[in-house]
């Protein structure tokens, strides 16, 4: 059973816990802990690009998709989303031809809303 030293003493604590997070959360400027109503995440923006798969059906078994990717986004980031959905990509990036809107693109090229991607594979040949 608790005695009374304890009881003060656990209550002092507690004040000091509370008191050191409330001083914590005002110096990182989240506020005190009087507030009332819980913070609202900040929406996180996002943009979509169209990619078009050109001449891969045996790679891709669909000619083109969307895709919705966090802004700013780039080339690589997209590519990564689009060689999870695809694994048979893995690799082949560093062996096509990359067009954001028809315009040559690599792996840092900043994407905005509505881009075009067209994956364009080179083939060797004679």
């Amino acid at each position: 059973m608790l005695d009374e030293v304890d009881v003060q003493r656990r209550s002092v604590l507690r004040w000091l816990v509370l008191a050191g997070v409330g001083g914590g959360l005002a110096v990182l400027g989240s506020g005190s802990l009087a507030r009332t109503q819980p913070v609202a995440a900040a929406p996180t923006a996002t943009l979509r690009a169209k990619v078009v798969y050109f001449q891969m059906s045996q790679q891709v078994n669909v000619p083109q998709e969307y895709f919705e990717v966090q802004s700013p986004s780039t080339v690589g980031s997209l590519m990564t989303i689009a060689t999870q959905r695809h694994p048979s990509l893995l690799g082949m990036e560093k062996q096509m031809m990359i067009l954001v809107d028809g315009r040559p693109a690599n792996a840092s090229t900043p994407l905005n809303d509505g881009d075009e991607v067209d994956l364009i594979p080179t083939f060797a040949g004679g």
